[in-house]
């Protein structure tokens, strides 16, 4: 019997595949500046920090350094801290960078991120902020789900004479 993957799943994986795209785009702008110098570790690891953000599951077996770069986003919110963190550094970094707009930052971000750059956010969780506060971005979606079960009506109308047997 075969599974179809749930609507999650889906997106997950176009979230994974723009966040890829985004971190090799970033990896060839500082590879194209001479002045960068950076070796292939450092490139990894800015490689790591942009496609692996939200994907901390993915990040068993990774090198130290990407861990905390991915891992460290989420420091930034207010919430419990990390045990990995001295309170006294806390406290050191809010006094001179204060989280008290992180919210309201954020929602700023994605939703301009939405407006500047809808076809990369379209089927990743930037989507809800296009639909919710960008005039014309709309419900629509790129994500496989979508492209397939639209795909399904159109063939539907296009062979309707046509047998299809389901094995699920």
């Amino acid at each position: 019997m075969r599974r179809i993957a749930p609507r999650t799943t889906l997106n997950s994986i176009n979230q994974s595949i723009n966040q890829s795209i985004s971190a090799l785009g970033a990896v060839e702008f500082v590879k194209g500046h001479e002045s960068a110098c950076w070796n292939s570790n450092r490139l990894e690891r800015l490689y790591d920090g942009i496609t692996l953000q939200g994907m901390g599951t993915y990040l068993e077996g990774k090198n130290i350094d990407s861990n905390w770069i991915v891992r460290s986003v989420e420091f930034e919110f207010p919430g419990p801290r990390s045990p990995l963190i001295r309170n006294a550094d806390y406290d050191s970094i809010l006094s001179e960078f204060p989280n008290d707009t992180v919210f309201r930052g954020t929602n700023e971000t994605f939703t301009w991120l939405a407006l500047t750059k809808p076809a990369g956010t379209r089927g990743t969780f930037i989507d809800n902020f296009g639909t919710a506060y960008v005039p014309g971005y709309g419900p629509q979606s790129h994500v496989a789900f979508d492209l397939i079960t639209g795909g399904v009506k159109d063939e539907i109308a296009q062979y309707p004479n046509s047998t299809f047997v389901s094995h699920i």
